[in-house]
């Protein structure tokens, strides 16, 4: 594992099983390197990012392991323009984007969408 993301509200919960020795986390994110790609379209080296599917209970070390094991649903290649900081980031907010976008807003092609940050 490259990379994963941490938010302020994750560490919380994460806290209490640091403290009691047991590392483990519902972080989902990542970035990484395919270590064995077990016949799938990915191969061993490829740089990869994704989420673990569903929620993590606290007895699965989530993406603060070493090494995870997801399904090639969970995975996809990462473009060589994205640091791993970003692409670490990119699949949990992808997905809240996409969501609220299409599905709840229902926005269709050609219309614009007006996205108010900072």
């Amino acid at each position: 594992m490259t990379m994963c993301s941490l938010s302020g509200y994750k560490m919380m919960t994460l806290l209490p099983n640091m403290l009691a020795k047991n590392p483990r986390g519902s972080e989902t994110d990542y970035v990484g390197m395919i270590a064995d790609s077990n016949d799938t379209s990915f191969h061993a080296g490829q740089r990869v990012y994704g989420k673990i599917a569903g929620t993590i209970p606290t007895k699965v070390p989530g993406s603060l392991s070493e090494y995870i094991v997801v399904g090639p649903d969970e995975v996809t290649s990462c473009p060589p323009s994205l640091s791993a900081e970003e692409a670490a980031g990119l699949a949990l907010v992808g997905i809240t984007s996409y969501v609220a976008l299409f599905e709840v807003c229902g926005v269709q092609p050609g219309q614009s969408v007006f996205v108010n940050g900072g």
